[in-house]
């Protein structure tokens, strides 16, 4: 993958700040209540190829979702890798300024694995998530 995209969810009251580091993997959470000098909370990496690409937060600001998806397509729009096809799930600690390591009794936290739930099916691609 040669793209190093990320994706940003601002928190509502504007002092954090959530990016997926598409490239590398990872899940970045921000302080950004001094917006011209933004201080690293926490650090989420997830497995190699994972290529987060949507995030979202709930109402309450504790439940994240990450979609994660690449396409890395070669000659003629040939998709080479199709990537991680899931939606995982963090949680974040009650002052909102840590990831929860493994807060489930499953390793890295929910996840929905598109891959799994229908084989064979074509590659299912998340391109929003919403919490109700």
């Amino acid at each position: 993958r040669s793209s190093e995209s990320c994706i940003l969810q601002p928190f509502r009251g504007g002092t954090r700040l959530l990016l997926a580091l598409f490239d590398l993997d990872r899940l970045i959470l921000l302080d950004t209540s001094n917006p011209r000098k933004p201080v690293l909370l926490d650090l989420y990496q997830f497995p190699k190829g994972t290529g987060g690409h949507v995030v979202r937060v709930s109402r309450n600001e504790r439940l994240l979702a990450l979609a994660t998806y690449f396409l890395e397509e070669g000659a003629a729009g040939q998709i080479h890798a199709p990537g991680d096809c899931t939606i995982r799930f963090l949680q974040l600690d009650a002052q909102g300024r840590r990831f929860i390591r493994d807060p489930w009794p499953y390793a890295r936290g929910p996840t929905i694995n598109f891959t799994e739930i229908a084989p064979g099916k074509g590659g299912f691609r998340t391109h929003g998530i919403a919490f109700l």
